[in-house]
């Protein structure tokens, strides 16, 4: 199933399901230059996912894997981390939310992306929402 990217509940719903799955959500320690980055695996046959997304969401980029039959949609850029955050925060049922919030504190803490937040918002900071337990069936 395609999402648009204006239909930010379930693709957000995708997204998180994607990432609680197969994803990665690396936060740099603090003292570190390095940069955050999501990203998701998959498997060669799902290239047309991957660009679809990738399409959809206007930022990211493909890279092959090593081993050639897999795939990592990799995100970077500050305003797609802010946006990507926006999009899946409040919507994890896992675990892995602990790493979500641990990306959005860095986030928060770091200027030169908590200064994104504020386009279009009216807080300087992201929220950390919890776990969500809504019916499986009611979203993507």
């Amino acid at each position: 199933m395609f999402f648009s990217h204006t239909d930010n509940t379930q693709l957000g719903y995708y997204l998180s399901g994607l990432l609680e799955s197969d994803g990665t959500l690396v936060v740099p320690n603090s003292l570190s230059k390095d940069r955050p980055k999501i990203s998701i695996v998959f498997n060669i046959k799902d290239l047309p996912l991957a660009l679809h997304l990738k399409s959809t969401l206007g930022y990211g980029s493909i890279q092959k894997d090593e081993n050639k039959s897999a795939i990592n949609f990799v995100i970077r850029n500050k305003s797609g981390i802010i946006d990507l955050l926006s999009l899946i925060n409040g919507k994890f049922r896992t675990p892995k939310i602990s790493q979500l919030h641990l990306l959005i504190d860095w986030v928060n803490k770091n200027p030169r992306y908590s200064s994104l937040i504020n386009e279009g918002y009216t807080r300087s900071a992201m929220d950390k929402l919890p776990l969500d337990n809504s019916s499986l069936n009611t979203n993507a």
